[in-house]
């Protein structure tokens, strides 16, 4: 049941934002009743927690940190297919994290963490890769690779955000064109 919950609140979340979803909304979407949603979570915020932490755990993220192939391709390959999941699971809805982070309360301080916690566990191993690349001497941009990994995941985030606004993906293709044929070379 919880699973489900889970599962379900995710796109509402997506669709609706953190503060336009009810627990209603959330129940109805898992065809729950609201005293089961109440038996699993006390409520929206704890669930939203949850979903985020899952999110990341989801991510793809170890892939970043095995060192088999070039790590550029592999970096551009995880994003890339971050992106397809997003749009192909949730149409041009965005980023749950870049989502979160633009449309939470600032009283709703465990989910503000565990979003702030999630970016920055996104942001190690992008910069593990970026770090690795230089090693490799495949990237010659001298900008310390956390500095650099933020720069490109808010740079992503940004990218998300305006394909959610235009309903397309075309605004992503060119930041991954401009990212990937100028800046990490």
């Amino acid at each position: 049941m919880k699973s489900r919950i889970v599962d379900n609140a995710t796109r509402v979340f997506l669709e609706k934002g953190f503060q336009g979803s009810s627990i209603q909304d959330l129940v109805d979407a898992a065809g729950v009743p609201k005293g089961s949603f109440y038996n699993h979570f006390s409520g929206k915020e704890e669930l939203a927690v949850e979903i985020t932490r899952r999110w990341v755990v989801d991510g793809g993220l170890d892939g970043l940190y095995v060192r088999s192939g070039a790590p550029l391709p592999r970096l551009r390959e995880h994003l890339e297919s971050a992106a397809a999941r997003r749009f192909a699971e949730y149409g041009p809805h965005g980023c749950l994290l870049g989502n979160f982070s633009t449309g939470v309360p600032a009283e709703c301080g465990r989910l503000r963490a565990q979003v702030a916690a999630g970016l920055e566990q996104w942001t190690a191993a992008v910069a593990a890769a970026l770090a690795e690349a230089r090693e490799a001497g495949d990237l010659h941009v001298d900008t310390d690779a956390a500095v650099l990994a933020r720069y490109v995941l808010d740079g992503f985030e940004g990218a998300i955000a305006r394909g959610k606004v235009s309903g397309d993906r075309a605004v992503l293709d060119q930041w991954f064109d401009v990212t990937f044929g100028v800046l990490l070379v």
